[in-house]
């Protein structure tokens, strides 16, 4: 995986890349939000993009991490964005507005959470257009997947490594990423819930101990990025679990 240090023009498409001139000088280090101001814990929202841009530590040319919402089920499709590559967490759908985002930006990996249709529908189109590398746990194996995670295992990127922490519960293979004090939660945890247990191999015990021994371990600030909803934090969520 390539060291980051990104550029925002060349991220953003040529329609976002006006909102870059709202972060200059000493804003760029706030974490504000652009529009209004709201004090955002970490990252810089820009709403006026449609497409919701993070950056990490508030500040603008390191590594971003844009959702796109997709598919009937409303998935949270995740692009981290490198210098000239980056990482797809859960294609879920609208292939085309997925590789609008990511434009020029060469992708490296695909992380799966699981393999449910609404997070994998748009995956053999973005792997045909990309070339990248799948990843995903052996338990929720598909035939496309050309890389297998395993728990506790790293993968390289931006000088860091996100942590691969097996969560089953919703499915048997269902993973969670974790990315320095940022979590990537899929269908394990919800703001102000959890995930489903009633599909097949899904398991209300699993998920629970699962949520309860790796994920509540996690600093109450960890930012939790689910795979459907709005975001929120460990420490959010912690009272619901003891």
């Amino acid at each position: 995986m390539c060291e980051l240090g990104f550029r925002v023009t060349s991220f953003v498409s040529n329609r976002f890349s006006e909102s870059v001139k709202w972060l200059s000088g000493k804003d760029k280090r706030k974490n504000l939000c652009v529009l209004c101001g709201k004090k955002l814990g970490g990252f810089i929202l820009d709403k006026a993009l449609g497409s919701n841009i993070y950056s990490l530590n508030g500040v603008v040319n390191e590594m971003f991490i844009k959702r796109i919402v997709v598919g009937m089920l409303q998935t949270n499709c995740y692009i981290l964005a490198g210098e000239g590559c980056g990482i797809i967490i859960d294609p879920g759908d609208e292939v085309d507005r997925i590789l609008e985002e990511v434009g020029d930006l060469k992708i490296d990996l695909i992380l799966l959470t699981h393999n449910h249709f609404d997070h994998i529908g748009a995956l053999s189109a973005v792997v045909k257009a990309t070339s990248a590398e799948v990843a995903i746990h052996p338990f929720d194996r598909i035939d496309i997947v050309s890389r297998e995670l395993k728990d506790g295992g790293n993968i390289p990127f931006d000088g860091k490594e996100i942590s691969v922490i097996h969560t089953p519960g919703h499915t048997p293979g269902s993973c969670c990423f974790r990315l320095e004090e940022y979590l990537f939660s899929g269908d394990t945890l919800f703001s102000g819930g959890w995930g489903n247990t009633a599909f097949p191999g899904g398991s209300e015990r699993a998920i629970f101990k699962s949520i309860r021994e790796k994920l509540m371990s996690l600093p109450d600030s960890t930012i939790v990025y689910p795979g459907h909803g709005d975001s929120t934090t460990i420490g959010e969520e912690r009272a619901l679990y003891f």
